[in-house]
């Protein structure tokens, strides 16, 4: 067993990402068995899941005449600054490039008219659905 302080970190292995996925990884599932041996060795096991709601604005399907992993503008809205609410939103007449926060803050905002380039991908990873799931054979429970 790895000391209490360690952690085994699993990230999105789901049935998408696997054989038969809408963004399949060849042979991504023989990973399964391997991961599950690795799990029994740490106290703490930790597994994201990639989810999107149902209709996201990154599928495809999402906009009309959008190509899988083509290029299209995607428009994202004001910017907002995570670390103070009191300059939420910069003037839209601002030039088109990231500027620095004016609170002083280490990040850089993006004009709110922006549109930002997007690759769509197919649907994948859909709330409820099952590739979503964690991939078959996949056990994160301890087995009795």
């Amino acid at each position: 067993m790895r000391k209490q302080d360690e952690a085994l970190i699993i990230i999105d292995i789901q049935n998408d990402f696997c054989p038969g996925g809408a963004l399949a990884i060849p042979e991504g599932d023989a990973i399964v068995p391997g991961v599950n041996a690795l799990m029994s060795e740490f106290q703490t096991v930790v597994l994201t899941q990639d989810w999107h709601p149902n209709g996201h604005s990154s599928f495809a399907s999402s906009h009309q005449n959008a190509e899988v992993m083509s290029m299209i503008d995607m428009p994202y809205g004001p910017q907002v600054c995570p670390m103070a609410r009191s300059h939420d939103i910069w003037p839209t007449a601002m030039a088109y490039a990231p500027q620095p926060c004016p609170m002083a803050h280490s990040h850089a905002i993006w004009p709110a008219d922006m549109a930002y380039g997007l690759q769509p991908w197919p649907m994948a990873c859909s709330h409820g659905l099952w590739p979503t799931a964690m991939a078959y054979g996949l056990q994160p429970w301890p087995m009795a």
